[in-house]
């Protein structure tokens, strides 16, 4: 396996748990992932870092994709990126899901 697969791998793994325990939006777990991308790893730089902040602040949408799906480019290339969104976005779709339909399942429950 690549270096680069393997940071990809491993930023794309760290994201899925942070997505799954965060709650509102980028700058709750900003520290975590300078942390992790800047101090850590070494991946980007402290100024790379503020600019991927500053761009995805700007543009209008999912911000919070797209910074870590820029980073995961950095990281990883085309494969980073897409592991990145997937990893962000993956797990709480997952949760969602499953949680709806067992909540389904026991309120379409009859009698019991």
């Amino acid at each position: 396996m690549s270096d680069a697969s393997e940071s990809s791998l491993t930023f794309s793994a760290h994201l899925a748990g942070l997505s799954l325990i965060s709650f509102g939006g980028i700058p709750v777990i900003l520290p975590e992932l300078h942390q992790l991308i800047v101090v850590t790893h070494g991946w980007v730089s402290d100024a790379e870092f503020s600019d991927f902040f500053a761009l995805s602040q700007i543009v209008p949408g999912p911000n919070f994709v797209f910074m870590l799906s820029l980073i995961g480019w950095k990281v990883g290339g085309a494969f980073g990126a897409i592991g990145a969104a997937l990893g962000v976005t993956g797990p709480p779709c997952a949760l969602t899901f499953f949680g709806f339909r067992l909540w389904h399942r026991f309120m379409t429950r009859r009698g019991g």
